[in-house]
């Protein structure tokens, strides 16, 4: 399934379990680490994956925040429900193991847009957690391997499915 291909029939019910769905976004974002694709292809194919999970029209791909007089931010991608951003996403190829600077980025973009919690996708898919009181960094609170059937693939698509995220 990828966006330029074809388009996701916005009945995504006709896709099927949520299980399915993971386990059709594990073959995709696999398919590109087999073919080593760039980060900007590989933001392509997880924004086409998106779809998948019901978000058609709430994907704002490298949008700019402004943070202080001269300096912007410039997540990869934020995902926007009900016209508020929700989750700010970052990528990087499909081949990266996160470290510390990476990670960092993440939790600043968290921190620009006051979200608690932020996705990085790399070679694995870690969802961070921050405290907006503090000044520490964002913290990895869970990580999931691109494995079908992982025991938490299914999960993951029921909490960041558009129908379901709040």
């Amino acid at each position: 399934v990828c966006c330029r291909t074809f388009s996701v029939d916005r009945n995504i019910n006709q896709i099927g379990t949520m299980e399915n769905r993971w386990n059709i976004i594990v073959r995709n974002l696999n398919r590109s680490k087999q073919k080593n694709v760039d980060e900007d292809t590989y933001q392509d194919t997880i924004e086409c994956q998106l779809q998948l999970l019901g978000w058609f029209d709430g994907i704002e791909s490298r949008p700019s925040l402004p943070n202080g007089a001269s300096k912007t931010l410039i997540p990869d991608i934020v995902l926007n429900k009900n016209n508020h951003r929700v989750l700010p996403i970052e990528i990087k190829k499909p081949t990266n193991s996160i470290n510390e600077r990476q990670a960092s980025q993440l939790s600043s973009y968290m921190r620009r847009l006051r979200l608690p919690l932020g996705l990085y996708i790399g070679e694995n898919i870690q969802l961070y957690y921050d405290t907006p009181e503090d000044d520490n960094d964002a913290v990895s609170v869970c990580t999931i391997d691109f494995e079908e059937n992982h025991p938490l693939g299914k999960k993951f698509c029921q909490l960041l499915s558009y129908e379901n995220f709040d």
